[in-house]
């Protein structure tokens, strides 16, 4: 018989591990608060990869004619889209990044030209 053979109960009460040591899923939630708790700060590039990422994988956005910048945590969108529901929506996707404190859309829709 093997420790992997006895019950989980046997040692460490409910959730134990067979060596009698706690697995990090039966922590308590008090004690497993660092959800979220990573580095103090994304940088410039690290946000723009994500971001990129994010634009390309998107089913309902061609993001084709896009570019992105991103300076101290400030987003720029730039270039053009086919339309105003696909400006919004890449807009709203920059703001989901982490570590984005602000979002610029400078996006033209095709076809249109820019109000003076």
């Amino acid at each position: 018989m093997t420790v992997f053979d006895t019950p989980m109960m046997a040692r460490g009460g409910r959730g134990a591990c067979p060596c009698g040591c706690t697995p990090w899923w039966a922590v308590a939630e008090e004690e497993a608060s660092y959800r979220g708790k990573g580095p103090a700060r994304r940088t410039d590039l690290q946000i723009t990869s994500a971001l990129e990422d994010l634009l390309t994988e998107d089913p309902w956005l061609d993001a084709s004619g896009m570019q992105v910048s991103v300076q101290q945590g400030i987003v720029t969108l730039s270039g053009t889209v086919p339309s105003r529901a696909a400006k919004r929506r890449a807009e709203e996707l920059a703001d989901t990044i982490r570590g984005v404190r602000d979002v610029q859309n400078t996006l033209t829709i095709a076809g249109h030209e820019p109000i003076r």
